[in-house]
């Protein structure tokens, strides 16, 4: 039998996705923001350049942090439509509740190891200026449990009309 959607194991893999997503984007805007600041310390650069790049870095955090938004919602929905096409038997909701609570656990972990990386304080300046991603984590675990209550919902909460 092929799979033809979304199982309890893709929510693991949406854990590391927004981990990795969150991480690298606080990561990659404390750099640009240091470079910002050496660009604005030098003599040779005219101020519509300097100002124009202090802008785009200026807007860095909100860009990500609705980027993020969406992806989040995004992989949430496409979790539940690809997981509502995977035929699915009533005996394994157990399994998949049992997968559940280790995507729930993981998932807290993985919102500790956040907050332990972001709490360094050059890396806390840059988290600071942005506001979705530290929501994101910070109710990360309930999150991840909202959706994957979502993914058994679409797997086993349908009609078994045609035959598994």
């Amino acid at each position: 039998m092929k799979k033809k959607g979304a199982s309890t194991a893709d929510l693991l893999f949406l854990i590391i996705v927004l981990f990795a997503l969150a991480v690298g984007s606080i990561f990659i805007y404390k750099i640009f923001d240091d470079t910002n600041d050496k660009i604005q310390t030098q003599d040779g650069l005219r101020p519509e350049v300097k100002s124009g790049i202090d802008e785009q870095v200026n807007k860095f955090p909100t860009i990500f942090d609705n980027i993020f938004l969406i992806i989040v919602v995004g992989l949430g929905i496409a979790l539940f439509v690809c997981a509502f096409f995977l035929n699915s038997h009533p005996v394994f909701f157990i399994f998949a509740v049992i997968l559940l609570i280790l995507a729930v656990i993981i998932a807290a972990i993985i919102a500790n190891t956040y907050e332990e990386v972001v709490s360094n304080s050059t890396i806390a300046s840059a988290e600071s200026q942005f506001t979705i991603i530290p929501y994101v984590f910070n109710n990360f675990t309930m999150i991840i449990a909202g959706l994957g209550v979502l993914l058994l919902v679409g797997l086993f909460a349908k009609s078994r009309s045609e035959p598994a």
